[in-house]
C-alpha cells in the first residue's frame, strides 16, 4: 500500500498557545493490532479510517466501515484498530482554546463516537491544506489554521446532516483508489473518464464536484505530497525523488513543487 505520513511538532503556531498541532498523519497504514489508551489523551484528536476498522471506547469498541469518522475528546477513551488485517488512517491532535471553542461552538459534529463520512475528501483536504501551511512557511499563521479547522467542522455538519455534497458513486470512488495508488504513471484524463463510461468534459466536471478540484490537479497533488515526504531520506537525490513520482523532467517537477510549498525541493529537504 502506497502511503504518505506527516508527523510534525508544533507546540503553539507562530507562538500562540491557543492553537497548537501536536502531530498529524495522512494515510497511515498500520500492520494488524488494536491501540487501547483507556485514558485517551490530553488533546483533540481527529481520526478516519480509510479502511474497515474497530473504533470506539472499550469495552464498546465496534467494528466500523471504511471512511468512518470520529473526533475523541481531551480524556475520552481510545480504542481503535484491527487485529485481523492492516489498517490504513489519517488523523491530527489539536489543542488550545481556540480549539476548543470551535468544538464547542459546531453543532452537528459528534464527539467520542464514530460516524460513516461520506466525503471522505473532506478531511483528507483539510489535513493536507494544514500540513502545507505548517510546512510550506517558516511561521505558520495560526488564524490560517483556525479558519481551516472551522471550514473542515462546518463541512463536516453539513455532510453528517445529509445536506452537504453528494454521495459519491462507486465508480469514482474507484478512480480515485487507482490513483492514490498509480499516481506515478502517465495517466491520461481519456482513459480516466473511460473507467466512468462518461465523456471527458462531464468526467472533468463530476470529478470535480466530487473531490473539490479537478483530476489532474488531484493527481499534481498527490505527486508533490509523496515528493515531499521522499525528501527527507537525504540519500536520494532530488531527480530520483522526481522521477519516482512520475516526473522525468526536473524542471518542471521543482516548478510545481515550489508552487505547492513556495520553496524549491532543496530548500524543503534543508528546511526539514
Amino acid at each position: 500500500m502506497n502511503t504518505t505520513h506527516y508527523v510534525v511538532t508544533q507546540p503553539g503556531l507562530a507562538g500562540d498557545p491557543r492553537l497548537a498541532i501536536a502531530r498529524l498523519g495522512i494515510h497511515e497504514a498500520m500492520p494488524p493490532q488494536i491501540v487501547h489508551r483507556p485514558s485517551g489523551n490530553t488533546d483533540y484528536l481527529f481520526m478516519l479510517f480509510h479502511t474497515p476498522a474497530v473504533v470506539g471506547a472499550a469495552p464498546g469498541a465496534a467494528d466500523q466501515p471504511a471512511n468512518t469518522f470520529i473526533l475523541w475528546e481531551p480524556g475520552q477513551s481510545h480504542c481503535y484498530g484491527s487485529a485481523r488485517r492492516h489498517w490504513d488512517h489519517s488523523w491530527i491532535h489539536f489543542a488550545g482554546s481556540t480549539v476548543a471553542r470551535l468544538v464547542r461552538d459546531t453543532r452537528g459534529v459528534p464527539r467520542n463516537r464514530p460516524v460513516p463520512l461520506a466525503q471522505p475528501h473532506l478531511f483528507e483536504r483539510f489535513l493536507e491544506a494544514v500540513h502545507g501551511e505548517i510546512a510550506g512557511h517558516g511561521r505558520p499563521d495560526p488564524v490560517i489554521i483556525a479558519n481551516t479547522l472551522h471550514t473542515l467542522l462546518r463541512e463536516l455538519a453539513r455532510a453528517l446532516a445529509g445536506g452537504g455534497e453528494q454521495l459519491v458513486p462507486d465508480e469514482f470512488s474507484a478512480v480515485k483508489g487507482y490513483l492514490d495508488t498509480h499516481y506515478q504513471l502517465p495517466l491520461r484524463l481519456t482513459d480516466l473518464a473511460g473507467r466512468t463510461f462518461l465523456s471527458v468534459p462531464r468526467f472533468c466536471a463530476l470529478f470535480k464536484r466530487y473531490y473539490g478540484r479537478p483530476a489532474i490537479d488531484y493527481v499534481v497533488g498527490l505527486r508533490m505530497q509523496h515528493a515531499a515526504f521522499m525528501l527527507r531520506d537525504v540519500n536520494l537525490r532530488v531527480k530520483q525523488v522526481a522521477e519516482s513520482v512520475g516526473y522525468s523532467d526536473l524542471y518542471h517537477f521543482s516548478k510545481l513543487f515550489r508552487k505547492r510549498y513556495g520553496v524549491s525541493p532543496r530548500a524543503y529537504r534543508r528546511g526539514v
